[in-house]
């Protein structure tokens, strides 16, 4: 099965052999701001517009060995009102050999977005829940499904591969209102060499008000795991987004946060309400070094609450968006003890 680039197994392991030295070498944004869509399971219409100044982000990517830089979905990075703030930080990567990963609903291309996409600057993740207009107006409340549909299709022009690792990934969520559709989507993302993320779906933003409206059963997403075997092979699970692990997370009120109950950086795809701690302020507390360390110390807080999380959660048949709850907390635990083994030896 082809990985997606910035979540491919060789880009967690390299990320991981640096936090076992103490380095945090992801940079992960929320640009925060206007979404044009109101999606039956997103949060991005009530964020709030982005106080993240890009000197502040400048900073850091001068002064710091990153690897990548993630930006978020939150608020639609491609939104016209994040464009100028977007276009900087790709032109920031390329010219400091830092690659950059970005999930998007795709309505906004544009030519320089290509062109980064092209040189492999640009990694991205795209929405891709339904290929039929008329769902897809209904599953993001919007009249603009061909131009959607017409940039997917463009998208995939622009994928290329380099040792079995692709340059674009899809986000599917499978609902009770695309369920008869899934098989296709998977099928067009396998022929295109594009890696589908299929995860369950999350109970936060607006799906905890159409939750139940839209939830599958266990029965029935194992059922659609079995019928997609085939095409997916037997060796495919929800990667690991890095940056939950291995990334400092700003949020669009410009704070370093963690989640509150484990110290990683994200818990968006933990198939529950995420509730963050802000730990510094971005804007003026930008040294890499102080951020690591106390995102460090707070992790040393929380690392003892890992144990009884992993045997809360049960196994889900394909997990988050952002990896299997199970799996992730199981390699973090892992790897933060051999961390703090290295440290103490």
């Amino acid at each position: 099965m082809i990985e997606y680039y910035p979540w491919s197994i060789k880009e967690l392991n390299k990320s991981i052999e640096l936090y076992k030295q103490g380095k945090l070498s992801i940079l992960d944004i929320e640009i925060g701001g206007k979404c044009e869509y109101t999606c039956l399971y997103c949060d991005s219409p009530k964020t709030d517009p982005s106080s993240i100044k890009y000197k502040d982000v400048e900073r850091i990517v001068n002064n710091t060995e990153l690897n990548w830089i993630f930006i978020c979905g939150l608020g639609e990075p491609l939104h016209q009102n994040n464009r100028r703030f977007l276009h900087k930080i790709l032109d920031l990567c390329y010219n400091n050999n830092v690659k950059c990963s970005m999930f998007t609903n795709a309505f906004n291309l544009d030519d320089m977005i290509l062109d980064y996409l092209e040189n492999d600057t640009l990694f991205l993740m795209y929405k891709l829940d339904t290929l039929k207009p008329e769902k897809m107006q209904q599953i993001y409340n919007t009249i603009k499904s061909d131009k959607i549909l017409l940039n997917l299709a463009l998208l995939e022009k622009y994928q290329h591969d380099t040792n079995n690792m692709t340059n674009l990934a899809a986000s599917i969520v499978p609902t009770k209102l695309n369920i008869t559709e899934i098989p296709e989507i998977v099928k067009n993302c396998v022929e295109n060499n594009i890696f589908p993320l299929i995860g369950q779906l999350e109970y936060a933003g607006s799906a905890i008000v159409n939750f139940k409206q839209l939830q599958l059963s266990d029965s029935e997403l194992e059922d659609l795991k079995a019928n997609l075997k085939n095409m997916l092979g037997e060796e495919y699970q929800i990667p690991i987004c890095p940056s939950t692990v291995c990334g400092v997370l700003v949020n669009y009120n410009s704070k370093v946060v963690v989640d509150k109950s484990t110290g990683l950086s994200c818990s968006w795809f933990w198939l529950r309400n995420p509730e963050f701690i802000g730990l510094l302020d971005f804007k003026y507390d930008s040294n890499w070094e102080l951020i690591t360390q106390s995102i460090i110390d707070y992790r040393n807080l929380k690392i003892s609450n890992i144990q009884e999380l992993i045997k809360f959660h049960k196994p889900l048949p394909f997990g988050g968006c952002g990896g299997d709850i199970i799996y992730l907390l199981s390699t973090y635990l892992d790897i933060h003890q051999q961390f703090i083994s290295t440290k103490h030896s």
